[in-house]
């Protein structure tokens, strides 16, 4: 049950807002290129998916074969062939082992367990798949953001450009200052066309993690992050580490390898072996019949080196658990410094600078267009409000991303396997 709080309250305080559903290039009908339409579409395509089920019923097959006895042998055996010229006994034989319950019993959990850590590693796949598409999917808005205000830039820089030719025609502005808004247009211009070439970049990335090949590039639908309230640091470690899917497989893992243990420990109980025979002695013109059983004496061979070996690797395996933790902590703490540095700078540049710069520009170009203000205050104040939105989205991807990985419980990077 604390489990499930701690989820429901991390969903809560880091959740990803419920992407709009309006996508103004897409016909009605058409399903919204949101961030959970991407993430189904690379559970649906990815081979790694593909792959981890295809483990689990390979795990369910061996699970259901350990509970299988071992096939008897059928035969035909002679033998006192020629005493006393005669053709000797004939006939025919069965023979069964039969495995120590104990052995077959832990074959049978061990299988089980396995099949329950392919499981695990299924949803340790499909955690890092979304989260891998949600954060190419935040690059990608961030991107569309980008592109959308140095757009608005070029187009303010063109109508600079056009209103100081008419001043410098009509004899009121120097050539320099002409020569400078046509660069400022260009290079304007020249930023707008790498932007867009950053949007497709960004949709090929995102294609490429979700298995499809769509070369048309569409606009994705989606807000930015606007995350005003601090978290614990505490709360996101423990909720991270009690709901890590690579820890319960490693938990699984050490379970595993106590049973393989118990397996050791018990491999010298005796499996039996009986055979019952039937045949007919042609000397004497008898049938008969002979019933064997051979137990196995642990003599020689007591087991202890595999014991010992199987100890070991639980040993081996608990430090394996504590040191996975140690890493997630220390990342958590990165991570965790990364989300709150950006959501500060967010919130401060959402709030504050950016409806000051974006006030401070339309009364410089409105002073600029009237002849109040000279260009060079105008320029200034559009490389300013260019510098606090470019500020902004990198703060607002920064923000996108740690979220993405605190809610993915760090995990990430699925093609790295």
């Amino acid at each position: 049950m604390r489990r499930l709080i701690g989820f429901v309250l991390c969903s809560l305080i880091l959740g990803l807002p419920k992407w709009s559903e309006d996508l103004s290039a897409q016909d009605v009908g058409t399903p919204p290129a949101n961030l959970e339409f991407f993430q189904q579409l690379a559970l649906q395509h990815s081979p790694s998916v593909h792959a981890a089920r295809h483990r689990i019923t390979s795990a369910k097959g061996l699970h259901v074969q350990a509970g299988l006895l071992p096939n008897p042998v059928v035969g035909y055996h002679a033998n006192e062939i020629g005493m006393h010229d005669s053709n000797g006994a004939h006939g025919v034989f069965i023979r069964q082992r039969i495995p120590a319950s104990k052995k077959r019993n832990l074959d049978i959990d061990i299988a089980a367990q396995q099949l329950a850590q392919f499981q695990f590693e299924l949803s340790l796949t499909q955690k890092r798949i979304k989260t891998d598409v949600a954060i190419s999917f935040g690059k990608l808005l961030i991107a569309q953001k980008r592109l959308d205000t140095l757009v608005r830039l070029e187009q303010s820089a063109l109508a600079s450009m056009q209103s100081t030719k008419q001043l410098f025609e009509a004899g009121q502005s120097g050539q320099h200052v002409l020569l400078q808004s046509q660069l400022e247009y260009e290079q304007s211009h020249l930023q707008a066309l790498q932007a867009q070439q950053d949007v497709k970049t960004a949709w090929y990335t995102l294609q490429s993690i979700c298995g499809t090949s769509d070369s048309q590039v569409k606009r994705v639908s989606g807000e930015l992050m606007k995350i005003v309230d601090p978290v614990s640091w505490d709360f996101i470690v423990e909720s991270i580490i009690q709901q890590n899917p690579a820890v319960a497989l490693l938990s699984y893992r050490i379970e595993e390898q106590q049973l393989r243990l118990k397996r050791q420990q018990v491999d010298t109980a005796p499996d039996v072996d009986f055979m019952l025979s039937f045949r007919h002695h042609s000397l004497t013109d008898d049938d008969v019949a002979n019933i064997q059983i051979g137990l196995p004496i642990p003599v020689f061979n007591d087991n202890r080196g595999n014991i010992s070996s199987a100890q070991a690797q639980v040993k081996v395996l608990e430090n394996e658990l504590d040191i996975l933790k140690i890493k997630l902590r220390v990342r958590v703490s990165q991570v965790f410094r990364d989300y709150e540095n950006a959501r500060l700078a967010e919130k401060r540049y959402r709030e504050t600078m950016l409806p000051i710069a974006e006030k401070n520009l339309g009364l410089v170009q409105k002073g600029y267009e009237s002849r109040q203000m000279d260009y060079l205050s105008f320029l200034t104040a559009q490389r300013t409000f260019l510098r606090i939105n470019l500020s902004y989205l990198e703060a607002s991807e920064k923000l996108f991303e740690a979220v993405s990985l605190l809610n993915g419980q760090l995990l990430d990077n699925h093609l790295a396997n």
